[in-house]
């Protein structure tokens, strides 16, 4: 960090101001949500966004984090709807669930 701004290590020429902006065109940092949607999925987006908490205020854009989101989303996929991953009453993981949904 130099003064107000952050620099990069290896082209110290190249500034970036410390502060996040709302999405816009004339900025450049607009990022299409189509292409979100067809690498992660509508519903990944939509968690994502909602996640991150009201929609009129500025929040930061993580790419990654919707990938995160959509992992999240189809490990619950597979564990409601994958007929394959039968929870025993014997299993490991089930005490550690048990006290966990009691508290939600």
């Amino acid at each position: 960090k130099a003064a107000s701004f952050f620099v990069l290590r290896d082209e110290p020429d190249v500034r970036v101001l410390a502060r996040a902006h709302k999405m816009s065109k004339s900025r450049g940092n607009v990022v299409n949500p189509d292409a979100v949607v067809e690498l992660y999925g509508a519903d990944a987006l939509r968690c994502y966004l909602m996640f991150m908490g009201p929609l009129d205020q500025v929040k930061p854009w993580s790419t990654t984090a919707v990938s995160g989101m959509a992992r999240f989303l189809s490990r619950v996929w597979r564990l409601v709807v994958d007929t394959d991953a039968e929870l025993d009453p014997d299993d490991d993981g089930l005490p550690k669930v048990h006290p966990s949904l009691s508290r939600a």
